[in-house]
């Protein structure tokens, strides 16, 4: 049941989404066949550039950046709207006479989401790397490939620490709004502003608490220059650990509100 309920929410996201992700791959190989084109132009004895052509690239630049920005925007609402509509909205009540755990409906929700995180970044550093690319040599990038593979091989335990942190963080930052979601349809009504509110709530709690136990606890003086050191052997480690806590504890007090505060409208 876990399987059909996630390719359900895979299937809600709708094409336009990606049509959108894919507009932005086009604009990349238009803006960047645009930039090539006005560089050959210039370098030429007798540049002739006509003020059409010169206000081209800032054109499609603008279209470049609504589309990056739409496409940032389109993830965020996917992710409040699939969890809101369906299960705190008139979706609900069919979701909820539906044969699975509160489990499952979190988690299935909670995977597409991240898979629709994951493909817009993917789609956002291909769409950057078309730009960057043409605009180099072959020796350079192959040398800057090099470069940072030889980084990567030498921080290989802070390249593992980076991936796990960026894992752990897109998954409780979702959760952090499933939780904020669930804290506003604790009420009667404005329950998008009372939402919005708990997660501004959540993030000053959670800042100041974990504050405060990074520097009397674990006495972490941030005003000083932490090495390379002092990041591998502790700090990475402790950030690990709270992420994991603030992801936990967002789940399950979901969890808690879905299975016993349930009000739907």
């Amino acid at each position: 049941m876990f399987g059909k309920l996630f390719k359900y929410e895979l299937k809600s996201i709708g094409k336009w989404y990606f049509a959108l992700n894919v507009s932005i791959i086009a604009i990349a190989v238009i803006l960047s066949f645009t930039f090539e084109l006005l560089s050959s132009k210039v370098n030429e004895t007798h540049p002739k550039i006509s003020w059409t052509t010169d206000s081209l690239p800032m054109i499609l630049t603008l279209i470049f950046g609504f589309l990056i920005a739409g496409s940032l925007l389109a993830t965020l609402l996917i992710i409040i709207r699939r969890f809101n509509q369906n299960v705190f909205g008139r979706e609900g009540y069919l979701t909820m006479t539906l044969p699975v755990s509160e489990h499952h409906l979190i988690l299935s929700k909670l995977l597409a989401s991240f898979i629709c995180m994951i493909f817009n970044s993917f789609i956002l550093v291909i769409a950057t790397l078309i730009l960057i690319i043409p605009q180099v040599s072959v020796a350079e990038f192959l040398n800057a490939f090099r470069d940072l593979g030889q980084l990567i091989l030498e921080n290989l335990d802070l390249t593992g620490f980076g991936i796990s942190y960026l894992l752990l963080s897109t998954f409780s930052g979702i959760l952090m709004i499933y939780l904020s979601i669930s804290i506003g349809q604790l009420f009667a009504n404005r329950r998008g502003l009372k939402a919005f509110i708990a997660y501004a709530v959540i993030t000053v709690l959670i800042t100041i608490l974990f504050s405060q136990i990074n520097t009397n606890l674990f006495r972490f003086d941030f005003n000083e220059t932490m090495d390379l050191d002092f990041l591998r052997n502790r700090y990475m480690y402790v950030l690990l650990g709270e992420t994991v806590i603030e992801l936990v504890t967002f789940y399950f007090a979901t969890h808690f509100i879905m299975k016993h505060k349930l009000n739907l409208q």
